[in-house]
């Protein structure tokens, strides 16, 4: 949490995969960034000039915000559908879908997640349970 100043940790790769398929989800802004190269204390950082000092051209689009329930909605989506379309969901036959789970005000299984809220990841519990509560 002191490091990255949130709740959850950060989601990058899932982020990077959102930008590209649903890019109208992120703020970006062309900046200049570079990795640094030869300090030993430093090496390998991504540097970001945001304040646009730099004389160097912009190189990169950087994504600075982005609608975190509109990502959200779009992961849980995904995360429906390729639950649904598991064959390992093949062997219970006999069980409700996945959809019909939890109805009623049956109770939640132990790991059923919560909706997060703006800017908090999911913390356990598949999609469907954490559609469900919403």
């Amino acid at each position: 949490r002191s490091v990255f100043g949130m709740p959850d940790p950060p989601l990058h790769d899932p982020c990077a995969v959102a930008a590209v398929l649903w890019p109208e989800l992120f703020h970006l802004e062309l900046m200049r960034v570079d990795v640094e190269c030869a300090s030993p204390l430093s090496f390998g950082q991504t540097v970001c000039d945001v304040w646009h000092d730099s004389k160097l051209p912009k190189n990169v689009h950087v994504a600075r915000r982005m609608d975190v329930p509109a990502f959200w909605e779009h992961m849980l989506s995904a995360l429906e559908r390729a639950n649904d379309a598991s064959p390992l969901n093949a062997a219970n036959n006999d069980a409700p879908p996945p959809s019909a789970a939890h109805k009623n005000n049956d109770a939640p299984p132990r790991n059923a997640a919560r909706a997060p809220a703006s800017g908090e990841g999911v913390e356990g519990g598949v999609a469907r349970n954490v559609r469900q509560k919403r």
